[in-house]
């Protein structure tokens, strides 16, 4: 654990999860959690064919990154065939909430310089 920047008030420094907020910084995070809030759930070739430009290997990472800090759940339907779907969990909508929320501070502290969507 790295210590506190603020030496004269610890008590205004926060623990986090640094391996967590990286997840959330990272490419196509925010897409694929608002399209599994949007949908109730999807496959995985469902999820690829919504997000421009993402990769097999790049959805199949993030799924499981996503999956791990507990953010989306992977269910597997035994029916034949064998069909396996991801769906947001509660803690992964609270994270896409408070980032939009952010996103709609930024916009509203910075409305000159709109130049690019977050998806």
């Amino acid at each position: 654990m790295t210590e506190c920047c603020i030496k004269e008030d610890q008590e205004l420094c926060v623990l986090y999860s640094s391996k967590l907020l990286e997840l959330i910084m990272k490419k196509y995070t925010y897409s694929i959690l608002v399209l599994l809030d949007k949908y109730g759930k999807l496959r995985f070739n469902e999820l690829q064919r919504k997000i421009s430009g993402l990769t097999q290997r790049s959805l199949s990472l993030r799924l499981k990154e996503l999956e791990k800090a507990r953010l989306i759940n992977r269910v597997v339907e035994t029916t034949e065939p064998v069909k396996v779907y991801y769906m947001i969990t509660t803690e992964g909508k609270a994270v896409k909430n408070a980032i939009q929320i952010l996103v709609s501070l930024v916009n509203l502290l910075d409305n000159s310089n709109k130049d690019e969507y977050l998806c």
